[in-house]
């Protein structure tokens, strides 16, 4: 077989960048993109596996998500769920891909880091763009390129996070708008449990990581991008005065004992998660009985049938599909990775940059967890899995530099 490693080289920056930052342009086919590239990797540890060096966080970090599709494949085969269970256990191989995924990334992290930094302020842009032409030229709720606003709203917040990341490297005009762009993107998504993520990320990225050094920027461009920050500001607040009032009448409506609204059908749902959850409490129900579960169960809870895939809360959802054994290895991939990537948080050769990634990734998935999904949705587990490993891959392939500088 051919040598894999100067092919992969030479389009590592684009590869990492477009599974990034592009879910909430492309949807699905970054997923698709992910998925080629852990068969990729598979490949090469297959028939280059002299020239691939896994460190040791990358091989424990893979093992805990291996564990993860254990136990959901586990609970599926002990509760006898047949070839429906099997298939849902099935969506999970992805989760296995992280050390394959790895083994691809193999060109310069400042090379890599460069090209994502570069790039995320487009990306910002045309998320942006996609989200103005959907609410008001299309007249619907922004879901990008995602087809799912709360997926959108996820894929845009790491957009969000590597642009105040480019802002903390380098406070260049192009950084600071990039900032703004993304804020507004986020907002325009309309997912209000995302929305703390607009203000817990820059107190994270500015207390940690590299320092902060501002270029020599002119006051008139300061001038100006304070002025556009404000003007977006005002023409975004009737939009997120609408959405937070329909939250706030959801939530007094639900109070009430009116379960119709959007935090009315998630109390039935959740009624309906603790009540299963005490009767399989180690290992689940299956992966696959969730909207089953809600089928049978949330008439008699809420006054009618209720047809969710999930049941809107990470927790709740995985002690019904796998159990406490689920989830305990759900903590466990974000815990390990998040301690590994700890310890080269003041790396300034990359590991301060794939710290903050991975801290963009994990707070936003926990905040969708609270009240929405988190996994087991193909965009979601593609990105979580392979932004993880691209985190891993910022701060220990010098390990993998040392490695191919010995291979011709």
């Amino acid at each position: 077989m051919t040598d894999l490693r100067h092919r992969i080289t030479n389009t590592n920056g684009y590869a990492v960048s477009v599974t990034v930052l592009g879910a909430a342009i492309f949807g699905s086919v970054v997923s698709v993109f992910v998925w080629a590239g852990g068969v990729l990797g598979v490949f090469r540890l297959l028939f280059e596996w002299r020239k691939v060096v896994i460190p040791a966080p990358v091989v424990i970090t893979g093992a805990v998500f291996a564990f993860y599709f254990l136990a959901e494949l586990f609970s599926a085969v002990i509760n006898d769920r047949g070839a429906v269970g099997l298939i849902h256990s099935a969506g999970n191989i992805i989760f296995l891909s992280l050390v394959p995924l790895y083994a691809v990334l193999d060109a310069p992290r400042q090379q890599t880091i460069d090209m994502l930094l570069k790039l995320s302020a487009p990306f910002a842009t045309a998320a942006l763009i996609l989200a103005l032409v959907q609410l008001y030229l299309l007249d619907y709720r922004p879901q990008g390129g995602a087809s799912n606003p709360g997926v959108f709203a996820m894929t845009t917040a790491l957009i969000y996070g590597v642009n105040l990341v480019n802002l903390k490297r380098n406070a260049a005009p192009m950084a600071i708008a990039g900032v703004i762009i993304a804020f507004a993107a986020v907002v325009l998504a309309g997912s209000r449990p995302i929305w703390p993520v607009l203000f817990l990320l820059p107190l994270v990225v500015f207390l940690f990581g590299m320092k902060f050094t501002w270029s020599h920027l002119r006051r008139s461009t300061l001038i100006v991008l304070s002025a556009s920050a404000v003007i977006i500001a005002i023409a975004l607040s009737g939009y997120v005065k609408e959405r937070i009032d329909r939250g706030l009448s959801d939530i007094e409506r639900a109070a009430d004992g009116d379960l119709a609204t959007s935090y009315g059908k998630r109390i039935s749902i959740w009624r309906v998660a603790v009540s299963a959850i005490k009767e399989k409490p180690l290992f689940g129900h299956g992966p696959d009985t969730p909207i089953k579960l809600m089928r049978e169960r949330t008439r008699t809870v809420g006054g009618y049938h209720i047809y969710y895939n999930h049941f809107h809360n990470a927790l709740l959802n995985e002690m019904v599909r796998a159990g406490i054994a689920g989830v305990i290895a759900m903590i466990a991939m974000f815990v390990v990775p998040f301690v590994y990537c700890w310890r080269s948080r003041n790396d300034q050769d990359g590991g301060d940059v794939g710290f903050l990634l991975l801290v963009a990734l994990q707070l936003t998935w926990l905040l969708s967890g609270t009240v929405g999904i988190m996994f087991n949705h193909d965009i979601l587990d593609a990105l979580f899995t392979s932004i993880t490993a691209i985190c891993l891959y910022f701060c220990y392939s010098e390990y993998n530099d040392a490695k191919s500088d010995t291979v011709d």
